[in-house]
């Protein structure tokens, strides 16, 4: 476990300690095989509330996402360490699903969803190879 912790920030270091900056969301892209610079404009769905950001694989399993000099776990690495955040903070909701159930009598505490985030996901999954 300590060796995970390592790895995770010695690469957060390595990658970011320099990073380009053109506007508060975004970051320069990293020359690692397993991390690329992602954009709204490259995803038919983006799910997030920052226009780009870093997507990793880290540690062979567990996909991360870098944005304004925070990570977030995308698919379950915020429970491997206290430095990884929680993606919600930036997963963006669902408006259109949203109204569609409020429309049905939904309540709106219980109507929230988030776009779905399967397609970045299965991108960082295709850096873990």
């Amino acid at each position: 476990m300590n060796r995970i912790y390592i790895f995770v920030f010695i690469l957060h270091f390595s990658c970011s300690s320099n990073p380009t900056q053109s506007n508060n969301d975004s970051v320069s892209e990293s020359n690692d095989k397993h991390s690329k610079l992602i954009s709204k404009k490259e995803f038919k769905n983006w799910p997030f509330t920052v226009e780009s950001g870093i997507l990793r694989c880290e540690s062979g399993i567990y996909i991360t996402f870098e944005a304004n000099g925070k990570i977030y776990g995308v698919n379950g690495a915020e429970g491997t360490n206290n430095k990884v955040n929680d993606i919600e903070e930036i997963w963006a909701i669902d408006e259109k699903q949203k109204k569609e159930l409020m429309d049905v009598g939904v309540a709106e505490k219980n109507a929230t969803t988030r776009i779905n985030i399967g397609e970045v996901l299965d991108f960082g999954q295709t850096l873990c190879k």
